[in-house]
């Protein structure tokens, strides 16, 4: 924070220079620190709200990393190879957000690169019987037949 930054440098008798442009409500940032921050604090008994929004975002980067690693343990007894039903009847007993990084876990040991959240939900759509395929980036597909799973490239 801020108040930080000047304490340590008043402390050190470290030379503080503010840049110019932190003043100007032209940059979002500014707009939200001089602004949109001081009117949260007005609203919630002038409490400092990016400290909060700070504490609040610490724990959830603590809660996903918990979730990334259950997601690779997890993944460690699975296989895009299974039949889906099996996947899917596996899967179900996780909620979503454990779901979904574990197939992206999975193809990420296929593939070689992650393919995030929204491709992972779709993978997920097809593992639960929602559609029949599905594209994402990377050019690959996956398509569910014969009760498989089928990871391909996609020609252009």
């Amino acid at each position: 924070f801020r108040s930080d930054v000047e304490s340590y440098a008043k402390e050190n008798d470290v030379s503080f220079v503010e840049d110019v442009s932190n003043q100007s409500d032209r940059f979002l940032r500014n707009r939200v620190r001089n602004n949109l921050l001081p009117e949260m604090n007005k609203c919630f008994q002038n409490k400092d709200v990016s400290k909060v929004l700070f504490e609040q975002a610490e724990r959830i980067d603590q809660d996903t990393k918990a979730l990334n690693i259950m997601a690779r343990d997890v993944a460690g007894s699975l296989s895009l190879d299974l039949p889906s039903r099996e996947l899917r009847e596996f899967l179900a007993h996780y909620p979503t957000a454990l779901a979904w990084r574990v197939i992206e876990q999975l193809l990420l040991e296929k593939l070689d690169y992650k393919v995030g959240r929204l491709a992972a939900l779709r993978v997920l759509a097809v593992i639960n019987n929602d559609c029949l395929a599905a594209e994402f980036s990377g050019g690959h597909r996956i398509s569910r037949s014969d009760g498989r799973l089928k990871l391909a490239s996609v020609v252009s």
